[in-house]
């Protein structure tokens, strides 16, 4: 069987970001359900762990080829990137090549090594998080793990094709099989072993960031792209906008002190929007939450002012009420 030439290899580089944003499934999938595909996978592969148990057959020993070139620069990849020499590199992705060119089918040896190849790796990163800087520890890690991600998914590129044409024919014929990409992969690692951990952490120092002004306001971005690369928005969204309730109900609103309310939330979001800090969708639920939070507090101070009035009417006798009461 022909492998690939080097300027092949670069043509699977160079598509792979169209590749990912066409199939990405995490796009359509809450974490919860990506997790439900992860358990299962997980169960079809312990399941054809024990049928094979048994037995040596060839697959198996071309698996083991397979995975004795492959694994050490998937590693280096996540960690070292610039130790690898480029004839190891070419090796290696003729080798995922030629391994599932031989298939259409994915194969949950490869599927689940790998997931745990890149699981491994985010564990590590939460784990050299430095809690004194986290904010600025966890812009970095974000920035250099999409960095070699992307060669993570110039790797697997071929095995990438497999999984999006099987989950395509799966769905054709009604299959529930559905497989996570090599780009739902690494995601999907990010937000279980870092972002999700240290999440409540995060959105306080992002808080914070935001009330700094202008000097933090590539690291709040680059903390809310985060969130949003990994399909969990939704939650920064919520965290943050209960933080925001909290300062607003608050008599504690420096550095906003000496603002009323109204010009207290005109300036977050003035702060926000000017600097580009969150994506349109947030910004939009914060105008939301904004306006329903002046309409609250309009109706609160009427109805204050109302009690204000009634007990003025009564103290003096003059309350109609009390009078149809008496009537």
């Amino acid at each position: 069987m022909e492998l690939p030439s080097l300027e092949e290899i670069n043509r699977m580089h160079l598509g792979i970001d169209h590749l990912m944003e066409s199939t990405n499934i995490a796009s359509e999938n809450t974490m919860s359900e990506i997790r439900e595909i992860k358990r299962r996978i997980k169960e079809e592969l312990e399941l054809k762990s024990i049928a094979s148990s048994t037995t040596t057959t060839q697959e198996t020993s071309d698996l083991k080829d397979y995975w004795d070139k492959v694994v050490p620069v998937a590693t280096a990849v996540l960690k070292n990137p610039h130790m690898i020499s480029s004839s190891s590199w070419i090796d290696a992705i003729q080798c995922v090549y030629f391994y599932n060119q031989q298939t259409v089918n994915v194969n949950l040896t490869i599927y689940y090594n790998l997931f745990a190849i890149i699981e491994t790796h985010a564990s590590e990163i939460k784990q050299n998080l430095a809690h004194g800087k986290l904010l600025e520890t966890y812009c970095d890690a974000w920035n250099v793990y999409q960095k070699v991600s992307k060669l993570i998914l110039t790797l697997f590129s071929h095995f990438n094709k497999v999984i999006v044409s099987c989950n395509k024919r799966n769905k054709i014929t009604g299959s529930t099989s559905i497989y996570l990409t090599v780009d739902d992969m690494v995601k999907s690692a990010w937000f279980d072993h870092v972002l999700e951990p240290i999440a409540g952490d995060i959105g306080i120092l992002v808080w914070l960031a935001i009330k700094n002004g202008e000097g933090e306001v590539a690291r709040v971005q680059q903390v809310v792209q985060s969130f949003e690369e990994v399909g969990a928005l939704d939650s920064f969204d919520t965290f943050f906008l209960e933080e925001l309730k909290k300062q607003y109900v608050s008599e504690k609103k420096a550095p906003f002190e000496g603002m009323n309310a109204a010009n207290f939330l005109n300036s977050v979001l003035h702060q926000v929007h000017s600097g580009n800090m969150f994506p349109d969708s947030s910004i939009r639920k914060l105008q939301e939450f904004l306006q329903n939070m002046r309409i609250k507090r309009k109706l609160t101070t009427e109805g204050e002012e109302l009690i204000e009035l009634k007990r003025a009417h009564m103290s003096h006798g003059t309350d109609p009420s009390a009078r149809e009461e008496t009537q």
